[in-house]
């Protein structure tokens, strides 16, 4: 090659280097580029992480639901399993990009980092309000023991679709007691159905041996159970049903109601002795709950929701012993898988031959759980109901049926002056008014039901005469007889005037009552 050669050779190459220097933009942007991957984000196992957006790729396996299988032993504190689900990994997708024909301007990318700022927020609000909403299931779904709330008061008409909720407070509509006389006596053989006694369905003959020994009780706080311990009357139920109650109300099998004395208590046992006004009951038969054998069948009656009485469900005996802290009470249960409701507290909880083994009393209540009641031993009962009657002083004496006074003297004012009812009496009294503060009239025999005794009246006078003490009241009934009618003269306090412009003044109010016989 000779020099010329050469030199053109080389000069070529220059304006082959200055083509490509002198290339704009334009023409630069538009020569083929080699090809990218971008990888398709994919979800880690165990995570909730969002895929991004776009075509799944065929590979992308679906989302697998694993739902742990509920394992419960005894609990306090565990929850209802809950579903997990695991997605599963996607495999990566290929796609060949293109540079852009222009380069991307500033403003573009703003917007792009504004919706990424905007989609992170809202991402983080999800997970908050998720995180935020699995507390409050914890909160709610806990498992705890707890007694078995009392049904609502048979005056309150409640349907069974409706009343779902154990541990639901019921209402307190006002009990108007009608008080039945007691006959001397019931025939304990008319309690019995003695076809159902020889059915050939054991179950069958439990109830028709223990039915009658089942009572249903109401008071003007709720409802709930009780079983006859005595032919004389002693009922035995929870403390819990009768706690803080005035009036209270027994109803037997055949459908006849009588007003109980509350004869004593145990809060921490959770047992309760009434005592009615009646002979001739047909008691239970009391079994031995030492005896018993995990598999038993129990047989479970009582009154649900307090307005299904002498209902009956069954079981088998989970555990002897069980021990369970009910509402902060440390207690030793027997565990039965019969239903319990709301108003089967203080039922009673009988063996395949009939006989007493447990007083029913709690039940655990969460989302998803059934079949887990508690119910108070018979030996436990039988010690502590024991020494509640040994210790019982009541006997039948007349009286006026009121159960629940309050006598103020000069001398006692002071336990009681920082009530604002009294403070509101004595101001409006213009002094300390001292005298019988009534609060529940459980067993009056009102002579027009119209006409009672209400929360907070002073007794005023019986028959004319003035009464200040409980000694007056006994002395003015022992002159009388059982079924006299007497005149209560009583201070009310009355509110008058409307909405922001209340005024209250002490009134009197008359009416009349009957004399009652009434354990004390």
């Amino acid at each position: 090659m000779d020099r010329e050669q050469l030199n053109n050779q080389s000069t070529d190459e220059n304006r082959s280097d200055d083509k490509v220097e002198n290339m704009s933009a334009k023409e630069f942007a538009q020569e083929p580029a080699e090809p990218s991957f971008e990888q398709t984000p994919y979800t880690k196992e165990g995570t909730y992480t969002a895929v991004s957006s776009g075509q799944p790729s065929a590979s992308t396996e679906p989302a697998k639901d694993f739902t742990a299988p509920p394992a419960y032993g005894y609990n306090p504190y565990a929850r209802a399993p809950q579903s997990v689900q695991y997605p599963a990994s996607g495999a990566p997708q290929s796609s060949q990009t293109q540079p852009s024909a222009k380069p991307p301007k500033k403003s573009g990318g703003g917007h792009g980092i504004l919706i990424a700022v905007l989609v992170t927020v809202i991402i983080t609000a999800m997970l908050l309000t998720s995180a935020f909403g699995l507390v409050i299931y914890a909160l709610i779904d806990a498992l705890n023991q707890e007694k078995v709330p009392t049904g609502p008061s048979p005056d309150q008409e409640v349907s069974v679709e409706s009343y779902v909720t154990p541990g639901e407070e019921p209402s307190k509509p006002v009990v108007e007691d009608e008080t039945t006389p007691a006959p001397d006596s019931y025939d304990p053989d008319a309690w019995y159905n003695s076809g159902d006694l020889d059915d050939p369905n054991a179950i069958v003959n439990v109830v028709a041996k223990c039915n009658p020994s089942v009572v249903a009780i109401s008071t003007d706080s709720g409802s709930g159970s009780g079983i006859i311990w005595s032919s004389d009357g002693y009922i035995v139920t929870n403390n819990h049903v009768i706690e803080g109650a005035g009036a209270v109300t027994v109803m037997l099998c055949n459908n006849e109601e009588y007003s109980a004395s509350v004869i004593d208590s145990s809060a921490e046992n959770d047992l309760a002795l009434l005592r009615i006004n009646v002979t001739g009951l047909l008691p239970v038969s009391l079994g031995d709950s030492d005896d018993l054998r995990v598999g038993e069948t129990v047989i479970a009656i009582g009154n649900p929701l307090g307005i299904l009485a002498n209902s009956v469900t069954d079981g088998i005996l989970s555990a002897k012993a069980r021990e369970i802290t009910v509402e902060g009470q440390a207690m030793n249960l027997m565990q039965i898988s019969a239903q319990i409701n709301p108003g089967n507290s203080g039922g009673g909880c009988f063996d395949i031959d009939g006989n007493l083994i447990g007083v029913v009393n709690a039940k655990t209540s969460a989302t998803g759980i059934e079949g887990l009641g508690f119910a108070i031993p018979v030996n436990t009962a039988k010690s502590v109901i024991g020494e509640m009657i040994r210790n019982d002083d009541t006997v039948l004496q007349k009286g006026i049926g009121v159960t629940g006074c309050y006598e103020i003297t000069e001398e006692n004012y002071q336990e009681y002056a920082s009530d604002s009812f009294i403070k509101q009496v004595e101001k409006l009294n213009g002094a300390p008014l001292y005298g019988l503060y009534t609060v529940s009239d459980g067993l009056v025999d009102y002579v027009d039901e119209k006409n009672t005794f209400e929360n907070g009246d002073i007794l005023k006078s019986i028959n004319g005469k003035e009464v200040k003490t409980i000694a007056e009241i006994n002395e003015i009934v022992n002159e009388g007889e059982v079924g006299d009618e007497l005149t209560i003269v009583v201070i009310r306090m009355v509110q008058t005037g409307g909405f922001m412009n209340y005024r209250y003044s002490l009134e009197e109010y008359s009416f009349k009552i009957r004399i009652i016989e009434m354990y004390k």
